[in-house]
């Protein structure tokens, strides 16, 4: 594990592109890429085994607990509830490309009425020594959700960077 020195590549903040994006797209995509030692199997594995995110992912932000509501093993197809502060998500893997692709789209229902829709992809590749992940979040609010978008845009930007720096420490231990 690092030190967590200013030096310490373990506790950095991914790189993020969402500030150099269309003012227009802000509200909606998230970039970040980032760079692991460990295999892409195990970064990939990580990121599919939904029962354990509640061991990692960092409950300082948004996060609550994430489980499984379909049977078998992840892939396209697969249902999870993902519950959070904001509210409780039901989704789905809608993309499963074993170990180089995983995609999660989930929406939030407030009364019978969709009030957000997310989806968080990720795309892993080996350059030989490192795993190199590159992340895009995209969300949308609806009806009185839209107005909270700028306070939405800041909590998802540092949420997203929360999320990845969890779990290249937890892989990286």
């Amino acid at each position: 594990m690092s030190s967590g020195g200013p030096n310490s590549r373990a506790r950095q903040r991914p790189k993020s592109e969402g500030d150099h994006e269309d003012p227009a797209e802000q509200h909606r995509k998230i970039r970040v890429d980032d760079h692991y030692r460990p295999t892409i199997d195990d970064v990939f594995a990580r990121l599919t085994n939904l029962e354990s995110y509640g061991a990692w992912m960092p409950h300082t932000g948004l996060f609550g607990s994430c489980r499984q509501t379909s049977d078998g093993p992840v892939g396209k197809g697969t249902t999870f509830i993902d519950s959070s502060r904001m509210g409780r998500f039901r989704g789905e893997v809608t993309d499963f490309e074993r170990p180089s692709r995983v995609t999660f789209e989930e929406a939030m229902r407030v009364f019978g009425w969709e009030a957000m829709r997310a989806r968080a992809g990720y795309s892993l590749r080996s350059n030989g020594t490192r795993t190199v992940i590159h992340h895009i979040a995209e969300s949308e609010m609806f009806g009185v959700m839209r107005f909270m978008r700028p306070f939405a845009v800041r909590l998802s930007k540092s949420e997203r960077n929360r999320v990845l720096t969890s779990l290249k420490c937890s892989l990286e231990e």
